[in-house]
């Protein structure tokens, strides 16, 4: 007869002296923040740092030392959170949002790590009962990772002096903060479909039931649509101007060698080159959507670039810039249908959202031009900025006739599918309601029928 071993429950791990972790395993909100807000920053540094050290490695005549070029590249990390460089006469501002993308996803990463280790926490006390979660436990993680990430950023700038450009700490620490944010934030809010199940566990769902419990379910699922609505024109709207900046290169491809020849961009510089005008692709975007509108952009002061008419100086010497139009496209007037089309097209989703009364059809209207006008305006004014001294101190497109353009197109075109399209839904609504009803009555003689060949 074996006698059996005891059980011995295993004792939770502690972690080293100066971490804060409890003993379920779990940490506090305070030190996830600041470990998330840490590790974005580092990240951020590092892929760009790597990126620069093997472009110049793989340079047939590489520039400065390899001090200069992971300097250059931290620099370039504080640019894309809006921090201009300075230098004498002037100061480069422009942020290529693709590299803005980098921190921004990192810090969407690490909202969504706080957010699920807020739920796992609460779940883990919940289950051990060894007490209860703040319920700003994930605000609380958000908003330490926010700053600490905004603090690496300003030390990041004091300590960086002139080398090899000096920029702005505060300026630098502002937006970093800001995208930190705001990303992280969106990730906080989103909620992870491998734990909807426990969905009580995480804010989003608090959130949305006080908001239920002020305004009521209906008013939160419209403003929810609404949002979706504005999303769907302003994408619409940017994906024309997608389109026409790839065509723009295709047929104007014969310039751009040509440019990239006078540069003398071959082998490697010309990957670095094409790969340096590709992190720009989305500001071009938006510069794209807005000469289609008609409003139009500047490179530098005193020059306009509209589909009426183009006056504009010494541009700088980037080949993408060689498919700017020089004269008034005649066909232009085609192009200022689109915030229209992109109008209707949100319009007539609302409507299948089951907006049929005009009062909601006339807010839905207004919601959608306005949230696009914004939007567009925002993405306008975020798009340029200083490449140069002098007349290049201004570039990008102009923000306010963009914005009040979109939201008018916008509006137009939400206006008359939410008004005209109930005399259209209905008889589609009846039509297939009339086959469906065909198909059940199909489906009851086929079965009734099979039931007379049994017996």
């Amino acid at each position: 007869m074996t006698s059996r071993r005891p059980r011995i429950k295993p004792t939770p791990k502690r972690a080293s002296v100066g971490v804060d972790v409890r003993d379920d395993g779990t940490r506090s909100p305070w030190t996830l923040g600041v470990l998330e807000g840490v590790q974005a920053a580092l990240l951020g540094i590092i892929m760009l740092a790597v990126v620069s050290v093997i472009a110049w490695i793989l340079s047939t005549s590489p520039l400065g030392t390899l001090f200069t070029v992971v300097a250059a590249s931290v620099q370039v990390w504080l640019l894309s959170h809006g921090a201009p460089v300075s230098y004498d006469g002037g100061s480069f501002g422009f942020v290529p949002w693709l590299v803005t993308a980098l921190p921004i996803w990192l810090c969407y990463r690490a909202g969504r790590r706080l957010t699920i280790a807020g739920g796992i926490t609460r779940a883990r006390r919940k289950a051990a009962r060894t007490g209860t979660v703040s319920r700003y436990f994930s605000l609380i993680s958000w908003v330490c990772m926010a700053v600490v990430y905004g603090a690496i950023a300003l030390a990041t700038s004091a300590a960086m002096g002139r080398q090899p450009l000096p920029t702005h700490p505060w300026q630098a620490a502002g937006g970093a903060f800001l995208v930190a944010l705001i990303a992280g934030g969106v990730g906080v809010l989103r909620l992870p479909k491998k734990h909807r199940n426990d969905a009580d566990d995480y804010p989003q769902t608090k959130l949305r039931a006080k908001l239920v419990g002020l305004v009521g379910e209906g008013v939160v699922d419209f403003a929810a649509a609404s949002v979706r609505a504005v999303l769907l024109c302003t994408g619409i709207i940017l994906a024309a101007g997608f389109v026409l900046v790839v065509v723009t290169i295709i047929v104007h491809h014969h310039q751009f060698a040509a440019l990239y020849g006078t540069l003398g961009a071959t082998g490697t510089g010309a990957i670095v080159l094409s790969f340096g005008q590709l992190l720009a692709l989305p500001n071009l975007v938006v510069w794209a959507s807005s000469w289609m509108t008609g409003p139009g952009f500047v490179l530098g002061t005193g020059s306009s670039i509209s589909p009426f008419g183009t006056t504009i100086g010494p541009i700088p010497a980037v080949p993408v810039l060689a498919g700017i139009p020089t004269d008034a496209v005649d066909w232009a007037g085609v192009f200022v249908v689109v915030p229209a089309l992109a109008g209707l097209a949100a319009g007539w989703w609302m409507l299948a959202k089951g907006i049929d009364a005009w009062p909601e059809q006339l807010i839905a209207s207004a919601s959608i031009g306005v949230g696009t006008g914004v939007l567009l305006g925002v993405l306008g004014g975020l798009s340029g900025g200083p490449v140069g001294p002098g007349l290049l101190m201004t570039t990008g497109p102009h923000a306010v006739q963009f914005a009040l353009i979109g939201a008018a197109g916008a509006f137009v075109g939400a206006a008359l599918a939410l008004l005209a399209g109930p005399r259209i839904v209905p008889t589609s609504r009846k039509a297939a309601e009339q086959i469906a009803s065909g198909a059940r009555s199909a489906e009851r003689k086929f079965a009734s029928s099979g039931t007379r060949r049994q017996d």
